[in-house]
C-alpha cells in the first residue's frame, strides 16, 4: 500500500491508499522532438509520453544536458536558456510518474545560432519601433503583436506609482518548422494572459542561478547577466536593471528598488517566479504588494521578506483586523484564483 497524508494540527485532511507503481512509463520519440533556438536560448517540444496501463500517471518530464539536469516541466516541451551562441549539445529528455519511476531517456542534439533574430521577441521595449493604438501594439521588427491593458495603479507620495497591466502576446502560438508551438501557460487569468507589475525568473544550471529573466508589465523579456563574485545580474539592454539576488532587490536606474519578496509555488505554472512585494524610491517611500494563493497553489505564496507596512502588518495576504494603512505608504492587495479571477482590495 502506499499512501500520502497530510496533517493539520492533530487530524487527518488527506489519504490516498491504493497499489505502488514499480512499472516505468514509456519514452519521449526522440524523432519527434521538434526544436526551435536562437543564440540563447533553446526550445522544444514533445508528443506526450504514455504511461504503462494501470499505472500512477505521468506528472512531469526531466531534461538534461552534459549530464547536469537544467529543470522539469508539467508538459511536453521546455526552454533552455543557458546555452552558449554556437554550441552544438545533447539533450537527454525522460518522463516520470506519480510514483518516481522514470522511462528512458531519449536524446536530441541541437547547435545553438550564432546569428539571426529572435522571433519570439515580445512585450513593449522603450527601445523598440511599434505600430498600433489602444493598448495594441505590432512590433516592427518582429511582426508579434502585443497588448497590454493597464487595470490599476497604486500611488505613494512624492509621486510614487505602480501600473498592473494585463498583457498577450501572440508568441502564445507560433507555427515554425511545420510544428505548431504552444507557448503559453495558464497562470489564473486564462491561457497565455498575465497580470503583473514585473517579475523575475531565476534560471538555474548545475545548481547555481546561469542567469535572471526580468518580465516587465508589458511581458517583455530582459536577460540579466550575473556579476562575476558577486550576488548581482544586471541587464545588457536599454533598460540597465540590477538584480541582488542574495538580497532580493531590482534596482532601476533612477535609484529605486522593488523588494522582490513573493516566490509562486512548485505547483504553479509560473514555479520559482518572484514578484515585488515592495516598491520604494530615494525619498523613503513605498508601495506594499500582497499575493494571495494562484493558480495550482496549495496555499499563499511564500512571502520571503519581513517588512512593516506602516501600522498594516501584511498577513496571508491581508492587512491585520483593526488595523489601516498610515498615509505614507500605500497597501495594494492582489489575488490570484485557480478559476481565473481576479480581485483587488
Amino acid at each position: 500500500m502506499q499512501s500520502g497524508t497530510l496533517l493539520s494540527g492533530n487530524g487527518i485532511t488527506n489519504l490516498k491508499a491504493g497499489g505502488i507503481d514499480t512499472t516505468a512509463p514509456g519514452t519521449v520519440n526522440a524523432g519527434a522532438v521538434a526544436v526551435t533556438a536562437v543564440s540563447s536560448r533553446v526550445e522544444m517540444q514533445w508528443p506526450a509520453a504514455l504511461d504503462d496501463p494501470g499505472g500512477s500517471g505521468i506528472v512531469g518530464y526531466e531534461v538534461s544536458r552534459g549530464g547536469i539536469v537544467l529543470g522539469r516541466s508539467a508538459g511536453p516541451q521546455f526552454a533552455d536558456e543557458t546555452v552558449t551562441a554556437g554550441a552544438t549539445v545533447t539533450y537527454n529528455i525522460l518522463a516520470y510518474d506519480r510514483h518516481g519511476n522514470t522511462g528512458a531517456a531519449a536524446t536530441k542534439t541541437v547547435t545553438a545560432p550564432t546569428t539571426g533574430m529572435d522571433q519570439r521577441r515580445i512585450g513593449v521595449r522603450g527601445t523598440g519601433s511599434y505600430w498600433g493604438a489602444a493598448g495594441e501594439q505590432i512590433d516592427l521588427l518582429s511582426g508579434n503583436l502585443n497588448f497590454a491593458l493597464p487595470l490599476l495603479t497604486g500611488k505613494s507620495r512624492a509621486g510614487l506609482g505602480m501600473g498592473l497591466k494585463l498583457s498577450y502576446n501572440s508568441q502564445m502560438w507560433r507555427q515554425e518548422g511545420g510544428t505548431s508551438w504552444k507557448l503559453g501557460q495558464d497562470v489564473g487569468y486564462g491561457l497565455g494572459w498575465r497580470l503583473q507589475a514585473g517579475s523575475v525568473f531565476p534560471v538555474w544550471f548545475n545548481g547555481s542561478v546561469a542567469a535572471c529573466i526580468f518580465t516587465d508589465a508589458t511581458g517583455a523579456e530582459y536577460r540579466l547577466d550575473p556579476v562575476a563574485g558577486t550576488s548581482f545580474y544586471t541587464s545588457k539592454e536599454g533598460i540597465y536593471i540590477t538584480y541582488d539576488a542574495a538580497a532580493q532587490k531590482l534596482y532601476f536606474p533612477d535609484g529605486s528598488y522593488w523588494v522582490m519578496g513573493a516566490e509562486s509555488s512548485g505547483q504553479e505554472a509560473d514555479a520559482g517566479t518572484r514578484y515585488p512585494t515592495s516598491m520604494n524610491d530615494t525619498n523613503g517611500n513605498w508601495i506594499e504588494l500582497a499575493y494571495q494563493s494562484g493558480a495550482g497553489s496549495g496555499g499563499e505564496h511564500e512571502r520571503t521578506d519581513r517588512y512593516d507596512c506602516g501600522r498594516a502588518e501584511i498577513v496571508g495576504g491581508g492587512i491585520a483586523a483593526g488595523e489601516r494603512a498610515t498615509d505614507d505608504v500605500a497597501v495594494l492587495l492582489f489575488q490570484r484564483s485557480s478559476d481565473g479571477d481576479h480581485q483587488f482590495d
